[in-house]
């Protein structure tokens, strides 16, 4: 697993930031059926509404020649009228939406090819869930071995305390789902968890401008409830961009400049 990078301000901008783009793309892999050791599989770009994680997200997955999946589209539509209504929703709303998205990033490990996801996952209990993929391969390693010792292991997923996080109660929480993985692992080395997380100010801007130009069934005043669901601690987080100042060129740039550095540490190890 990758230690957190966080970046509060990226100031790489003009010809610097396309030299660095040109040769993280280099180094990182691009086709569709090939992983590089040492890099994610899958990239899950996280974050609060109106925070840009679909528009990294997409970036990104052009870089890496991938699949982009944005979570929004896999809401049933009981869901999008909640929310359309101004109505945050349940864990038990979420809980189907969520299993959703992590069988299709189950499908990407199985096969071994990369992905990226843009998806709120606000809570520690939502990332678990989507980590299941790799959990669910790890699993069953470790039950071949256990039997094969004659032994048994049992247990729940244990969710850390939130380091980071605007309303502390309610929110290290477990699903169902996440409680019957079977691993101590929340960030698995293959799944990576990217937040973007720009100051409240600047994403309030960004809603009213999206709700005027009707973008987006997300109405601004659902805003504070994310803020106070989203709780993380950063070691489970790959990378954090709480700046807000970036474009998501940059972002992007980072991203790939982290799996490049990635890569090239795994070929010298």
């Amino acid at each position: 697993m990758s230690s957190c990078l966080k970046f509060n301000s990226i100031t790489t901008t003009g010809r610097h930031t396309k030299a660095l783009r040109k040769r993280s793309t280099a180094m990182s892999c691009t086709s569709q059926h090939h992983h590089c050791t040492g890099a994610p599989l899958i990239y899950v770009i996280m974050g609060v509404c109106g925070c840009g994680k679909s528009t990294v997200g997409k970036l990104l997955a052009q870089e890496l020649s991938c699949k982009f999946y944005d979570a929004d589209t896999y809401h049933p539509a009981a869901n999008i009228s909640k929310m359309a209504a101004g109505i945050p929703l349940s864990d038990e709303d979420r809980l189907p939406w969520l299993q959703l998205l992590a069988e299709l990033l189950r499908s990407h490990v199985a096969s071994n090819t990369p992905a990226v996801l843009a998806c709120s996952a606000l809570k520690p209990a939502y990332r678990q869930l989507l980590s299941t993929a790799e959990q669910q391969q790890e699993g069953h390693a470790a039950a071949a071995a256990a039997a094969a010792a004659g032994s048994t292991t049992s247990g729940s997923l244990m969710v850390p305390s939130a380091v980071h996080t605007a309303a502390s109660s309610g929110n290290n929480e477990t699903l169902p789902a996440a409680k019957a993985a079977g691993s101590s692992s929340l960030q698995p080395s293959r799944i990576a968890f990217v937040l973007v997380n720009p100051p409240p100010t600047e994403l309030l801007l960004r809603l009213q401008r999206r709700a005027a130009a009707g973008d987006h069934f997300m109405p601004p005043s659902l805003l504070q409830s994310q803020l106070q669901q989203l709780s993380y601690s950063e070691h489970e987080m790959h990378m954090v961009f709480s700046s807000g100042g970036e474009t998501a060129e940059q972002l992007v740039d980072a991203i790939l400049a982290q799996r490049a550095a990635a890569v090239a540490a795994a070929g010298q190890g």
